[in-house]
Order: structure tokens, then C-alpha cells, then sequence
């Protein structure tokens, strides 16, 4: 066996080679577990400041919604904005922590009108480094019919073609250029809340937080969009909605009949009540309404057979049921045209069944949040629709009147829909606050 020194010298050479071979890849370990570590938070760091934005930018909307609500612009401090119909502030600094400051930056525009929109970005400052967020947020006054149609469940579209859209009642000739606005919105968070089959919808589809389903001839988006196609920006998931009670009006008179075999004219200005049911039916059978006039049902509203209701020019019906409704037949003549001229309410807790059908296109404002709602057949709808379930069948074209959501309100706002904004869509803020 050699044991010479030289043979130890090589032995402990090789060793501390060995050694310095296995330091280094250690080293190399710990300095990219360092850098992945400081990589790991810093990206920690960012995504943090990144969600204090967002959230800074939140709280600037509710900022607004209170000074608009509460009329508060003043009392506020709040500025003019770059326009006169605008509002604007900027707010105090707060201490995130660790360094970190945050601040927000609010415009109101259009603020006295009906669908005032609000621009809020929140920014954080860390580490010499700056985060922002801009949302962009549409108000709305509260409205019983601030869509065409609104569910507190489910939405099914059905038959070879069902066309919704929107215009003005006022304005006759949005009926050859219609406009884009109608919505249809379930509070449902469940998918499938609404099935919109082969539909085509000039508007928007809205959920509580569930997909939407359809077929493959529907359409969704504005006159831009193409038969077929689904614009993925006009279906929103965030939708939210009350339905307060409807409240059984106080009676003035009576009308002491259950039957309605031949015309009858109801003159204005009075509230009639209807001990029980109504029925317009039969050949020759009409209700004529003549002024403007208030009926009060406490169960059943039925227009069946040969039947007809009339809504004389300058007259108007506001009609509350406490059971079911049908309008068949020849249906409700509303001869001045106008949905705000036919106002009909469910009243009660109890589940209902609201059948909107007949011959006759039906001009109506129906808010009926425990009723479940069908409307069947090949006639023209215009106005609005709330109701529990609601079920459309048939060739149907569904014009929401935008009007009616001026009409009913309650003179507060809420937030209608929002959006992230990105690169070029972002407002400038730094104008006057």
C-alpha cells in the first residue's frame, strides 16, 4: 500500500475540491432561492398594492353615491369638474402601512341628469413606486323599470324569433332607428338564470353572478353587432336589484259586478274598487275606459274570449290585482299608445300568474314581483316587465320603453353597471378638484 506524503497531499486536494464544488452550487441554490424569494414578493407586493388600488377606487364610488344621494356636493367640499354638469374631488392621503400611502380621485359626470356617470382611481404610492386603478361606474335613479325586463328568477326566451330592443314613447321615430338598451337582468346567481334561446337582443343581459345561456342563432350587443353573434361586452354578472311590495291602495268607490257581457264605460278620475273577480269576455263585452282611471282587483283580472278593454285617447288605466291576471282575447286597447297609460301592479305576497297574450298588441308598464309572467304569442310588447318567472313564447318583438324609467323613480341613485378601465379608455383626473 502506498502512503507516501505525496498520496495524502492528492487525497486532501481532491476533497477540498469536492468541497469547493459543493459551496458553489449551494451558493448558487441560496442566491436564486433569494431571488425567487424576492422575486415571490415583490410580485406579493404589487398584486397587495395592486387590490389597496382597486379598493381606494371602490370607496370613491360610494364617496359619490353619497354626495349625490344626500345632495351633499358642498357640504362635501366638491369641486367642479371640467365641466359645469361635472363634479369632482380629490381626497385626503391615508397610511396603508409599511411605508405605503394611498389616495383617490373621484369625478361625477353629468351629475344632475338621470344616468350620471362616476370615474374614480385609487392609487398607492410604496418603495418609490406607484399603483393605480380606474373604474368607471353608471348610476341610475332607482326605478321599478330600469330594464325591459326584470326577474327576481329566471328569464326563458323561446319561439323561431324574439326581437328586444328599446326606444323612447316619446320620441315615435326611435321605432324605425331603435336604440340599444334592451336589457333584460335576473338577480339570480345561478347559471342558466337566463336563456335567451335564438333571440336577438339589442341591449344587454345581465345576472346576479350566473352565465346566461342561448342557442346558436342568438344575438346580443348593439346594431353593430352581427346576426349570430354574442358581444361578450354587453352580458354583465354583478347585477343586483330590490323589489319593494306593492301596497294595496286605499278604495274611493265600488263597482258591484263581476261580470263584464257588454260595453261598459268607466268614467275618470275616481278610484274604482272591484270587490272580487272581473271578467271581459264574450261577444260583444267591453270595458271602456274613459278618463283617467284606478281599478282595484282583489283576486282575479280575466280578458278572455271576444273581450275587449279600451283605453280611450286622453285616458289612462292604472290597474292593481291581488290574484291572477289574463289578457287574451282581443286583449287591453291602449289607444293612446303610451305603456305609462297602462300601469298594472300585483299587489299581495301570494304567488301569482300574470298571462299577457291576446290578439291585440299590448302596450303596458306590469310591475308584479311575486307573479310569474307569460307572454305569449305573436303580438308587439311595448313597455316593461317585473315579475318572478318570466316566460316569452312566439315571434314576439319587445321594445322596452326607456321613458318609463324617469316615470317611476324614487329620486335616489344606484350603481347600474361598472368597469375596469385600461390603457387608452382611462380618464385624465388631474384637471380640476
Amino acid at each position: 500500500m502506498n502512503t507516501s506524503p505525496n498520496n495524502f497531499r492528492d487525497n486532501r486536494g481532491s476533497v477540498l475540491i469536492v468541497a469547493v464544488i459543493f459551496a458553489t452550487i449551494a451558493a448558487i441554490s441560496l442566491g436564486s432561492y433569494v431571488r425567487m424569494a424576492g422575486a415571490e414578493m415583490r410580485l406579493a407586493n404589487t398584486q397587495f398594492y395592486s387590490n389597496a388600488s382597486l379598493n381606494l377606487a371602490e370607496a370613491g364610488i360610494e364617496e359619490a353615491l353619497f354626495a349625490i344621494n344626500q345632495d351633499a356636493w358642498s357640504e362635501q367640499n366638491w369641486g367642479q369638474g371640467p365641466r359645469s354638469v361635472d363634479r369632482q374631488k380629490r381626497f385626503e392621503p391615508v397610511d396603508l402601512g409599511s411605508g405605503a400611502t394611498g389616495e383617490f380621485v373621484v369625478r361625477v359626470e353629468d351629475y344632475n341628469t338621470f344616468e350620471p356617470t362616476v370615474i374614480a382611481e385609487g392609487t398607492v404610492t410604496a418603495a418609490g413606486r406607484t399603483t393605480s386603478k380606474q373604474i368607471e361606474a353608471k348610476l341610475q335613479r332607482r326605478s321599478y323599470f330600469g330594464n325591459g325586463i326584470t326577474s327576481r328568477s329566471t328569464i326563458i326566451i323561446r319561439g323561431n324569433r324574439a326581437y328586444i330592443a328599446s326606444y323612447r314613447s316619446s320620441i315615435p321615430e326611435t321605432l324605425i332607428n331603435d336604440l340599444d338598451n334592451g336589457s333584460i337582468a335576473s338577480v339570480l346567481v345561478i347559471d342558466e338564470s337566463i336563456d335567451i334561446g335564438n333571440a336577438t337582443i339589442r341591449g344587454w343581459v345581465a345576472t346576479g353572478g350566473g352565465d346566461p345561456v342561448w342557442r346558436n342563432n342568438a344575438t346580443v350587443g348593439s346594431h353593430d353587432t352581427p346576426d349570430g353573434e354574442i358581444d361578450e361586452s354587453r352580458i354583465s354578472r354583478d347585477f343586483s336589484s330590490s323589489f319593494p311590495e306593492v301596497e294595496r291602495p286605499d278604495t274611493m268607490s265600488y263597482l258591484p259586478y263581476l261580470g263584464i257581457d257588454e260595453p261598459v264605460g268607466i268614467p275618470g278620475e275616481s278610484t274604482y274598487y272591484v270587490a272580487d273577480n272581473v271578467n271581459v269576455s264574450g261577444s260583444g263585452s267591453e270595458l271602456v275606459i274613459q278618463g283617467h282611471v284606478t281599478m282595484v282587483v282583489d283576486n282575479d283580472f280575466n280578458i278572455g274570449g271576444n273581450g275587449t278593454v279600451t283605453i280611450e285617447e286622453n285616458s289612462s288605466l292604472t290597474l292593481y290585482v291581488g290574484g291572477d291576471l289574463s289578457v287574451k282575447g282581443n286583449g287591453i286597447a291602449n289607444q293612446p299608445g303610451y305603456p305609462a297609460n297602462l300601469q298594472i301592479y300585483g299587489f299581495g305576497d301570494a304567488p301569482s300568474e300574470f298571462d299577457l297574450g291576446g290578439t291585440a298588441d299590448l302596450f303596458a308598464a306590469v310591475y308584479a314581483p311575486n307573479a310569474n309572467i307569460d307572454m305569449l304569442g305573436t303580438s308587439e310588447f311595448r313597455g316593461a316587465v317585473v315579475g318572478n318567472e318570466v316566460f316569452l313564447n312566439g315571434n314576439m318583438d319587445f321594445w322596452y320603453d326607456e321613458d318609463l324609467q324617469e316615470l317611476f323613480t324614487d329620486d335616489r341613485y344606484a350603481m347600474s353597471r361598472w368597469r375596469e378601465l385600461y390603457g387608452a379608455a382611462r380618464h385624465d383626473l388631474n384637471g380640476d378638484s
